[in-house]
């Protein structure tokens, strides 16, 4: 088994991750220290193949800085960093000392042996603010969005890539019945409603543009299932045409800095962010909205202790 040595000095996540890792079956423990300047002496005594390091340690050296010592002397030795502070400082520190990953500690058992499991086989994994729904085509974005209603984007890519195997275009999906589209779609909540959606969806695609997804707003939001919501995102992932769609994450962090009124409709929340923020961020504003509401600024317990925005935040002011 592949041995992991875990740099934490904070009791909780450090047990946290023990008994993920032991839960694993696949991976074992190479010990777990709370000091990262010993981290490359134990690297040198015994065999370790992965590190889980934090970047706020006991001792007088951050892990970013003993990542980067430990990557010079042992290369071969894989290093994901993880931490609970929302810093952007940190993930360009860790890309520069070589760490060959970071995410933070918050997140289940699931996704911490994902990371593990992929770091391990060579891919490097980096929270980015950007489209997390998987798709190879506008075609696929659309549809992709349009089952993410009430759902979340994480369960929506679970049961996309056996669908758009089974019909990647529109005239594939088309001529496929209700029932035989439920089936890839039922662990998804609303799924026959959302069935009918996307072949209604591709029905209006071939039928009007050729099996094309079209471009204008008028044209988007004319389609089956498709809302202004549906139609930014497309605009602007697929096409890189400057758009601002206001899903939950973006409505409750607008409201929360006092960028939006918590009154106000999705639509004057667009608008208001629209007017706020150049016209060539919005796509990428977009995306940071949501990463920064999906892993800080969550709906219920978000991270305001460790928040950069916690001196102006009207949280605490409206939502009672």
């Amino acid at each position: 088994m592949k041995k992991i040595l875990i740099v934490e000095d904070q009791r909780m996540p450090r047990e946290n991750m023990e008994r993920m890792i032991a839960e694993s079956g696949r991976y074992e423990s190479a010990g777990s220290i709370s000091d990262a300047g010993l981290a490359l002496a134990r690297s040198c005594r015994i065999p370790v193949d992965l590190i889980l390091m934090d970047v706020c340690t006991a001792g007088n050296r951050d892990g970013i800085e003993a990542a980067a010592e430990i990557k010079a002397r042992f290369p071969n030795i894989k290093i994901i960093i993880v931490t609970s502070m929302a810093e952007v400082g940190f993930l360009d520190r860790a890309k520069a000392a070589g760490a060959d990953s970071f995410w933070y500690k918050d997140i289940s058992r699931e996704k911490l042996i994902d990371i593990i499991d992929r770091t391990m086989a060579g891919e490097k994994i980096f929270p980015d603010a950007k489209c997390e729904l998987y798709h190879e085509s506008p075609f696929q974005l659309i549809v992709a969005v349009v089952l993410s209603a009430q759902t979340t984007d994480a369960m929506v890519n679970k049961v996309t890539p056996a669908l758009f195997k089974a019909y990647p275009t529109a005239e594939k999906m088309a001529e496929a019945t209700v029932s035989e589209l439920e089936p890839y779609i039922k662990r998804i909540g609303l799924y026959r409603n959302k069935a009918r959606s996307i072949s209604n969806l591709s029905k209006d695609l071939v039928e009007r543009y050729h099996g094309q997804v079209p471009y204008t707003y008028k044209d988007l939001m004319s389609l089956a299932g498709v809302g202004r919501k549906t139609a930014n995102v497309v605009r602007s992932v697929a096409f890189d045409i400057p758009s601002f769609a206001v899903d939950t994450h973006v409505n409750r962090v607008s409201k929360r800095l006092g960028l939006a009124k918590y009154n106000d409709s999705v639509e004057k929340v667009e608008k208001k962010l629209k007017r706020k923020i150049d016209r060539s961020r919005w796509n990428q504003g977009h995306h940071d909205f949501i990463f920064f509401g999906r892993y800080l600024c969550h709906s219920r317990n978000p991270e305001c202790e460790i928040c950069p925005f916690k001196s102006f935040c009207k949280k605490d002011k409206y939502e009672k």
